[in-house]
């Protein structure tokens, strides 16, 4: 009993270190895409109306 109570435990803490590195990247990813759409919103204030390639204006 004790040996599948050790046995339990042991998977729970081996399937917390992959939630928890899937939860690390997953954040990453989403900071990053934010700071690009962020940058780029910027950069794209910058321009001259006429260089903006994907306004219709």
């Amino acid at each position: 009993m004790i040996a599948v109570l050790n046995a339990m435990v042991l998977a729970a803490s081996d399937w917390s270190y992959v939630a928890g590195a899937y939860i690390i990247v997953v954040g990453v990813l989403a900071t990053y895409s934010a700071a690009v759409i962020i940058r780029g919103r910027k950069v794209g204030k910058q321009l001259p109306a006429k260089d903006r390639r994907w306004s219709s204006e």
